[in-house]
């Protein structure tokens, strides 16, 4: 990522790699060297520092807007929907408890794309925003539209891990968030009466375009 500093140890490298993990904090001192026009951090002396003590928070990058607030906004969009079906599908899968509580925290890419805590919901939001604003210029049907910038990436919350150092996850590698929001979609829409599903192909469809 663009906050990356490459780290290099020309001594005891091997005994470095074993004693640390990925994850770890440590207490680096060393010297700055400039290579092929990049930085290189040349890494001399280390410690161990207890994570314990530290405030995590202090070394994760995050939205400069609030979450709650962006979580609100987004949750407002969804209930002014016209499609109350669309809009009881979506309602219901981000007000889910475990589904909510990742959103607001997670971010949306590894290394790009709102690489930062609550970056997912702030990248939603925005092309939800733009949906509303859009739809109508083009003469398509907003709700479509709303749902498929909704979900086209809500399901990164399952393709990446959360914390300090951010990875994907299994599930991420193996299934991926477009083939899972498809499940969630299925999963939530079987609680809806008379759920006309139809909505899961138009939704899907925008979803991809969305992607």
């Amino acid at each position: 990522g663009n906050n990356d500093l490459e780290g290099r140890s020309w001594n005891n490298a091997e005994a470095i790699s074993d004693k640390f993990k990925k994850g770890d904090f440590i207490l680096v001192h060393g010297k700055i060297n400039l290579f092929q026009g990049r930085k290189q951090f040349i890494m001399q002396k280390y410690e161990e520092v207890d994570s314990s003590k530290l405030n995590i928070d202090d070394f994760i990058q995050k939205s400069e807007n609030d979450p709650e607030t962006m979580y609100n906004e987004l949750l407002s969009i969804i209930r002014n929907l016209t499609d109350v079906y669309i809009k009881e599908l979506l309602e219901l899968i981000v007000t889910d408890e475990e589904i909510a509580r990742r959103l607001k925290t997670w971010q949306a890419g590894k290394t790009i794309h709102h690489a930062y805590k609550s970056g997912l919901l702030e990248h939603i939001l925005s092309c939800t925003q733009l949906a509303v604003s859009l739809s109508p210029h083009y003469n398509v049907n907003v709700n479509y539209v709303v749902a498929g910038t909704v979900l086209h990436d809500l399901c990164k919350i399952y393709e990446l891990s959360d914390g300090v150092s951010i990875e994907y996850t299994e599930e991420g590698k193996l299934v991926g968030h477009l083939v899972k929001i498809l499940e969630v979609m299925d999963r939530f829409s079987y609680r809806i009466k008379d759920f006309p599903y139809s909505l899961i192909r138009l939704s899907c469809s925008s979803c991809f375009k969305y992607t």
